[in-house]
């Protein structure tokens, strides 16, 4: 049975995000405390990788007679090249050495071989919102609450980072190029309809803290990494950012706002979304359900030649969507901004709260 997906634009809600180390660690802040954006939650170390050395076949000794040779003992630190082990020659042989791969320390002496652990390498997460603390998770970090607009976007790439709204274009549709770009720009989340890899490239280069637009080019998909938060609102191409999502960011210009590029964390599938800190006030948008599918709900379509659109149902099919097989589900009349109405399959939409 389909149902539409359902995603949340809306000024202001309730959002609940977990942030959590990847290894076990200190977390830093209390149950209800208040956190910004750029406090550290939890702090541990993480040993990326470990190495063996086979130092008895290395010097051609057994392994009991090993420990005779080391010039590196369990718990010194070890310089990549640095010489852990050596025998001298006899007869006019040249001696041996083994020497070790990387950076780190001896971890071991385990059958002839020594462990060699690399340089721990601090990890921290920060809140990356402004809000409060409202559960822990002992060892590993805790879950923020903040309140304010949300945007669900349908493509991102990057990790997390906050910085204030800059919207240097004037229309949905205008791409963002590099003579938009300046040292004025460090430190913003810049807003535009589309953006390319020179455009990108310079944002970088100027030290920007996340790219918000509504379609990116195929050349930055390819790509698969981004040097920074990369956020496309309506999908992949050079696709116009819907007019609420731009009068929304465009309203809020000057406000500070979290960018996530994540569509995966801990396995499980995530949306890319830009929260703005916006305190208000009333009641909360709720998440959208599948079951709200009804005349007037607002939706957005997921599939060309409409993709990225939003519009509101105008018709629904006479037998509940939900009770169909998707090879019988005749179209969701909708009505897109501008007028035109359309038939699209309910597979096809994703409602917007």
């Amino acid at each position: 049975m389909d149902r539409p997906a359902q995603a949340t634009i809306t000024p202001y809600t309730v959002v609940r995000r977990e942030k959590r180390l990847p290894v076990r660690g200190e977390v830093l802040v209390g149950l209800g405390e208040r956190v910004e954006p750029n406090d550290i939650i939890a702090r541990g170390v993480r040993h990326t990788e470990t190495h063996l050395v086979d130092v008895a076949r290395g010097l051609g000794v057994r392994d009991d007679q090993v420990g005779d040779f080391l010039r590196k003992h369990v718990g010194e630190p070890v310089r990549a090249g640095e010489v852990i082990a050596s025998r001298k020659g006899f007869l006019g042989l040249p001696g041996r050495a083994c020497r070790s791969p990387r950076d780190g320390s001896i971890a071991a002496l385990k059958r002839g071989r020594v462990v060699i652990q690399s340089v721990p390498v601090p990890v921290e997460v920060t809140a990356d919102l402004r809000g409060k603390i409202v559960r822990l998770i002992a060892d590993f970090g805790a879950v923020v609450e903040t309140e304010g607009g949300l945007i669900q976007g349908v493509w991102g790439l990057g990790a997390e980072a906050a910085g204030i709204v800059k919207v240097p274009v004037k229309a949905p549709e205008e791409p963002l190029t590099t003579h938009m770009i300046d040292v004025s720009c460090q430190g913003y989340v810049l807003v535009g309809g589309s953006i390319d890899r020179a455009a990108l490239d310079k944002a970088v280069e100027m030290k920007v803290k996340a790219i918000v637009v509504g379609g990116v080019h195929a050349d930055l998909v390819v790509a698969g990494r981004a040097p920074l938060p990369l956020v496309a609102t309506e999908g992949l191409g050079a696709l116009p950012m819907s007019d609420v999502v731009f009068n929304l960011l465009q309203t809020n210009e000057g406000q500070e706002a979290c960018v996530s590029g994540a569509m995966a964390i801990g396995g499980e599938s995530v949306r890319p979304e830009v929260i703005l800190f916006i305190p208000g006030t009333g009641e909360p948008a709720r998440q959208a359900r599948w079951r709200d599918l009804r005349v007037g709900a607002t939706v957005r379509i997921t599939r060309e030649p409409h993709l990225g659109r939003l519009g509101v149902v105008r018709r629904l099919p006479a037998v509940s969507v939900s009770m169909r097989p998707a090879s019988a589900l005749p179209g969701v009349e909708v009505e897109l901004r501008g007028g035109a109405v359309i038939s699209v399959s309910v597979r096809n939409l994703e409602l917007v709260c």
